[in-house]
């Protein structure tokens, strides 16, 4: 949807030329999400501004959906491509409802179809469909980021370009803009460059990570291939020596579930435990009721050679995980108490399983030995 190929920008001063963007070649597949990440003036947000011409470029094509950019004319263009900055930017004197309908007032679009627009972003960007009425002013700043995000999807368009769209905002807010705009992203598909300075950002927001270092594309691929896999100093020391924390970010429970873990209940005997244990070689049984929902453990030590009812033996069972959450959520839970497994449960709070540490790290390996760098 978006193809980069031999861009470079080069700007004159009085020292002479900079080259702030080098001979970048870059594709973003349609409905993907790109980060471009890189140290400050690494050159990621000038290519997100060539884009939409916001910057002129020196040398090379910029083309979307297969059309050359350069053909377009530029108001056409810029109305075509949505655009979220960190700075926000709404206009003071108009209302929420206003903002959100900018670009669909200057392409024509008549009022009641401009505020039936408002009000289906509004929602979708979970805000008070109440806030419409309100200036930019009586908003706190995660709202007006929501709004500036809302403003950007107003006409449908099919590219939208970030800049550093979160930033400004505290930690917390900008976890839930973040997950609320996946979301959205889920269902919309658009096809988007995004700046961002922040790796974990970009690994939990990416389909594809840009790293760039002075004006060139170093690292190019999946968030897990380049953590995997960096391609040289420059990006194993960008992305940090905790990258394979960071890669559990991005794989689920339910890829490293052993799903063959045995299941009784407690009035089974501790000898039934025993066999089903020997037979899948896992070393815990869990205490399922009649519904199969967990509710304790056995032990191998415990049930072997043992007599009588697993309900004798049963042990509490550690807060189970669900499948959907990821490996960090595990390992964390892991050390909080102070366990090497975990049961994993699905959305119904079912037993689907258990996870192990053991199995947290065939599976980090296997996927790293399962790819290659980008």
């Amino acid at each position: 949807m978006i193809r980069l190929e031999h861009l470079s920008k080069t700007f004159s001063t009085e020292r002479g030329e900079v080259h702030a963007v080098r001979d970048v070649n870059l594709e973003v597949p349609r409905g993907e999400l790109c980060v471009l990440l890189g140290p400050s003036g690494c050159g990621k947000t000038t290519t997100l501004k060539i884009v939409n011409r916001l910057i002129p470029h020196t040398a090379g094509k910029i083309y979307i959906d297969e059309e050359d950019t350069d053909q377009f004319d530029v108001v056409r263009l810029r109305r075509n491509i949505g655009y979220v900055i960190q700075q926000i930017g709404l206009f003071p004197n108009m209302t929420v409802e206003e903002n959100i309908a900018v670009v669909p007032r200057l392409l024509g679009w008549p009022k009641d179809k401009q505020k039936k627009r408002a009000a289906e972003l509004i929602d979708m960007v979970a805000l008070d469909r109440g806030m419409l009425q309100r200036y930019p002013k009586e908003l706190s700043g995660g709202q007006q980021q929501r709004v500036g995000v809302a403003r950007g999807l107003a006409a449908d368009p099919p590219v939208l370009l970030m800049d550093e769209p979160f930033g400004a905002i505290d930690p917390i807010n900008r976890e839930v803009i973040q997950d609320e705009f996946l979301k959205m992203q889920a269902e919309l598909k658009k096809t988007i460059m995004f700046v961002s300075h922040d790796i974990d950002e970009a690994v939990k927001m990416g389909d594809k990570i840009a790293i760039f270092r002075a004006g060139q594309l170093e690292q190019y691929g999946a968030p897990d291939d380049v953590l995997a896999h960096p391609i040289n100093d420059f990006v194993a020391d960008f992305v940090g020596g905790d990258r394979e924390l960071k890669r559990m970010r991005l794989i689920r429970i339910v890829d490293a579930l052993e799903g063959h873990a045995p299941s009784v209940r407690a009035g089974d005997s501790l000898e039934t435990a025993a066999q089903k244990m020997d037979q899948t070689g896992v070393t815990v049984a869990v205490v399922v009721d009649a519904d199969n929902y967990p509710e304790g453990y056995v032990a191998r030590a415990d049930a072997e050679g043992g007599a009588g009812k697993c309900e004798r033996e049963q042990h509490p069972l550690a807060n189970p995980v669900k499948l959907n959450q990821d490996l960090r959520t595990a390992v964390s839970r892991m050390f909080t108490y102070d366990t090497d497994w975990l049961a994993a449960v699905d959305e119904r709070g079912r037993f689907a399983g258990i996870i192990t540490r053991a199995g947290i790290t065939e599976t980090l390996h296997a996927k790293a030995r399962g790819k290659g760098t980008a």
